[in-house]
């Protein structure tokens, strides 16, 4: 076989690797996931620390952030640095928005922030086309 081909070959197997190592990577439900899995899917997560973000979790109820991941004992910023990107939230707790608008049936949109409430007629809202006079 030429050294060309044998080159190729094992360059391609390298390739092979290092995508199967980087797309075995998973995200993790931190709210929803066992120590095992967190410990497995982790880097930079042991067995200790996966158990205690358990206890956490089963103590201060589920996380409403992925950052809350830095109020369990012995997970500081940089571990947070390492695993942020493989965190996810379960649909039963979504990040808070610091804004939320609701449907009034009235016609009326409500819009409230943490310090105000303020409520808009829906026709202040809506754009009227303008007669433009043809030249």
């Amino acid at each position: 076989m030429p050294v060309f081909m044998k080159v190729a070959r094992i360059a391609s197997f390298a390739a092979l690797v290092l995508y199967s190592a980087v797309s075995s990577a998973e995200t993790v439900n931190i709210n929803t996931a066992d120590a095992q899995t967190i410990h497995a899917s982790l880097k930079g997560i042991g067995e200790k620390k996966a158990q205690a973000i358990i206890n956490y979790r089963e103590e201060h109820g589920p996380f409403t952030n992925i950052e809350d991941i830095m109020k369990v004992k012995g997970i500081g910023t940089g571990i947070f640095k390492k695993v942020k990107e493989d965190l996810i939230l379960d649909s039963q707790t979504p990040e808070k928005s610091a804004l939320e608008t609701e449907a009034d049936p009235n016609g009326l949109e409500t819009i409230s922030t943490d310090q105000q409430q303020t409520e808009m007629p829906e026709s202040s809202v809506r754009i009227e086309k303008a007669a433009i006079p043809s030249s």
